[in-house]
């Protein structure tokens, strides 16, 4: 299965503010287990995060609430905060380089917007917060 994973709340903790980019991610209790079983048992991680969104990185106008005419754009906003989008998403890539070598497979740019998985392993869902044991036991080798 291709598996697409968030970064932020799933995969590390998320309990620091959005700005802090001095202190380091920290993996969530069972990720690492949970991600070497999964891959043992064949599957690809894509990893996919707010992060990389494209309205975010490249361009506001990506936002669909803007083209629907929802939201305005506020560009000096925007572009006071894109050194950090930036920012945020280096820390990202650089945390799966060091810390997870071999396990993600890729890192969604965020250009093509919601990818087509077989699943979605994100904190943001109804079912309640992510159990990387439940998750390693459904989906890992045995």
């Amino acid at each position: 299965m291709i598996i697409a994973i968030d970064f932020d709340g799933t995969l590390v903790e998320q309990d620091r503010p959005y700005d802090d980019l001095t202190t380091p991610p920290e993996l969530r209790p069972g990720a690492l287990d949970a991600l070497k079983s999964m891959k043992a048992a064949g599957h690809i991680h894509l990893l996919w995060s707010a992060r990389t969104n494209r309205a975010l990185l490249y361009s506001p106008r990506w936002d669909p609430l803007y083209s629907s005419g929802i939201v305005a754009i506020d560009q000096r906003h925007w572009k006071s905060a894109l050194d950090l989008h930036w920012a945020r998403f280096r820390q990202m890539t650089e945390f799966v380089e060091r810390e997870l070598p071999g396990l993600i497979d890729e890192i969604d740019p965020g250009l093509q917007g919601k990818p087509c998985v077989d699943l979605f392993i994100d904190d943001r869902t109804p079912s309640g917060p992510i159990d990387w044991d439940e998750i390693r036991a459904r989906y890992g080798a045995w």
